[in-house]
């Protein structure tokens, strides 16, 4: 999920870099960026799980938002898209 939400990023990037008023989209654009900040945070910290003192939790925490990330920024990049 990592790739696509990566791509997704992107397509908002490349619309706001082009966007005659950018300023609009900021919101849009801070949320999708920390929101893949996030997701790639929380694969990096299932990667290393297993050095956790309760790597179940960590597994159960990462897979959780692992499901949601990817779709908060799936909706922002096409509330930039469609601008």
């Amino acid at each position: 999920e990592l790739p696509a939400a990566l791509a997704d990023w992107d397509v908002a990037r490349a619309r706001v870099a082009v966007h005659p008023a950018p300023a609009g989209l900021a919101h849009d654009y801070a949320q999708a960026t920390a929101a893949l900040a996030r997701l790639a945070a929380f694969v990096a910290m299932e990667a290393g799980a297993s050095r956790a003192p309760e790597p179940e939790r960590v597994m159960a925490l990462c897979a959780r938002f692992r499901r949601r990330l990817p779709a908060e920024i799936a909706f922002r990049a096409r509330l930039i898209r469609d601008a």
